[in-house]
């Protein structure tokens, strides 16, 4: 890695907004295999687990086998996440930083999804923050006092923009598939100085690809319970968790590119 002052660098908005789609699209047969293989990994788990998306369907739960164990339904959720963490860091070293694919080291877990699911449980928390944030101020008892209303209400609100700043330090993603040495946030946020609007634009587009898709998959799940069999329903979870994975994919596209743009790249390239 190169390119460690604290100089700020300006981020093209073309590149950011399309430049993790242009990645995916030129991600070679390896990268598209181990989208195959850990979507069927996730969907077996789902499978043999009785935790099929579409089992949240009511009539395709009483007439399939469906499990409702609060513990297995834990259990099974923590591995999948897991198992993106892993997916997420053979991505970047397969499709990102062309290393040869070899499926021992793919499927046997490694510090660099450990340090992965811990930055996602940052996040996580950060996001959890911005509903408790959300749940105040629908629960408040407005005050009289409009001086303290307002303080209370911008007191409050910080809780909604901490996710959004926190969106500077995704190149941190990159860091921990790559194995490197993460640098200081306070270095990280000098770099990043006036690319939110950027980073925010290129997070838009992968959401909006997300819900878009995922749309038109919970309405099927909704119509098809009652008609639908068992070998249909594992061949259309199959088809979610792959989508899954290219949308893991593009967020570890965003982040890498944030990385090369900022830092120079990495010493194997």
């Amino acid at each position: 890695m190169t390119n460690q002052n604290n100089t700020a660098v300006k981020f093209p908005a073309f590149k950011m907004l399309f430049g993790h789609l242009d990645l995916l699209l030129k991600s070679n047969r390896q990268a598209w295999l181990l989208c195959a293989a850990f979507a069927g990994i996730e969907t077996l788990v789902l499978a043999l687990g009785g935790n099929l998306f579409i089992c949240s369907n009511q009539a395709y739960s009483e007439a399939h086998y469906c499990n409702t164990n609060f513990v297995v339904f834990v259990i099974i959720h923590l591995f999948n996440i897991f198992a993106n963490c892993m997916f997420a860091r053979n991505w970047v070293e397969t499709a990102l930083n062309k290393e040869k694919l070899k499926w021992k080291s793919a499927l046997t877990p490694s510090k660099k999804d450990f340090k992965l699911l811990g930055l996602l449980g940052l996040y996580i928390m950060t996001l959890v923050l911005a509903l408790v944030c959300m749940y105040i101020l629908y629960v408040r008892v407005p005050n009289p006092n409009w001086k303290i209303e307002i303080a209370f209400f911008a007191l409050v609100s910080v809780g909604f923009i901490i996710p959004i700043i926190a969106l500077r330090f995704s190149s941190y993603a990159a860091f921990a598939a790559l194995g490197e040495k993460m640098i200081s946030p306070k270095l990280l946020w000098q770099k990043t100085a006036g690319n939110l609007m950027a980073i925010l634009g290129g997070t838009v587009i992968i959401m909006l690809i997300y819900l878009l898709v995922m749309s038109q998959i919970v309405q099927f799940s909704m119509e098809a319970g009652e008609i639908i069999s068992f070998v249909q329903t594992v061949i259309v979870e199959y088809i979610i968790n792959f989508f899954k994975m290219i949308i893991i994919a593009l967020i570890m596209n965003f982040c890498y590119m944030q990385y090369e743009i900022l830092f120079g790249g990495n010493n194997n390239e």
